[in-house]
């Protein structure tokens, strides 16, 4: 049997071992366990897999930053599926560009987004939309209860695409880097030996994840 080169199993390693321990604290004083990460992420990849999505689809999610964003993104990892997170600020204009490109087959959006994009979405074919607040509220997870709490990590290959992260367009129109789960577990690797990272250390978190350094440098060192 062929080694999981999915980034998700490098981390559930951490959320099993580390299951009581708080892996998000919010800023209305709750918090979120590695166990809550691990079965609310399970909840959603089980949604997705049940909406049709499939291992090498992709995501394009521009969201709010918050709990349920990062549980989003642990969903896809886990599931095969490719993240590609989209600034907040975008106008329709400039996301038309990224939903033509990318090629989504599920665009996760605020409810007003959803709205203001029926058209591009119908544009571009885009087979589902749905919605997600900041609060936990949204047609994504209105039903997630319903779902298992366990999934099987997807099986991939280490040159297998976890994240479309887009260039910021400088000499053009943006681009899409194709980042692989093994860009993503050496980089995190490296940086925790680098900095000396520690399992009770705790990061302050307050860059955006639809950014590279606030997706992949700060959310993964404290999941290994």
């Amino acid at each position: 049997m062929s080694q999981n080169n999915n980034f998700f199993e490098l981390i559930q390693q951490q959320m099993l071992e580390s299951s009581h321990k708080t892996f998000l604290e919010l800023h209305d004083s709750r918090s979120i366990s590695f166990s809550d990460a691990n079965r609310l992420s399970a909840q959603l990849a089980n949604k997705l897999n049940e909406l049709g999505l499939q291992p090498g689809d992709r995501v394009t999610a521009q969201i709010d930053k918050s709990a349920q964003a990062v549980l989003l993104y642990l969903a896809c990892i886990r599931a095969g599926i490719i993240f590609h997170p989209l600034n907040t600020a975008y106008t329709l204009k400039e996301l038309e560009h990224f939903l033509e490109d990318a090629q989504p087959k599920l665009f996760v959006c605020g409810s007003k987004r959803a709205d203001d994009a029926t058209e591009l979405t119908r544009k571009h074919k885009i087979q589902l939309v749905e919605t997600l607040e900041a609060n936990g509220t949204g047609t994504l997870c209105e039903d997630i209860a319903d779902y298992g709490e366990r999934f099987a990590t997807v099986v991939c290959d280490e040159n297998d695409t976890a994240l479309l992260i887009y260039t910021s367009g400088t000499t053009g129109k943006p681009k899409g880097a194709m980042i692989t789960h093994k860009n993503i577990s050496s980089n995190a690797a490296s940086l925790s030996q680098v900095w000396g990272w520690q399992k009770d250390d705790v990061l302050l978190h307050v860059l955006p994840i639809f950014h590279v350094h606030g997706l992949c440098v700060a959310l993964h060192i404290p999941l290994l």
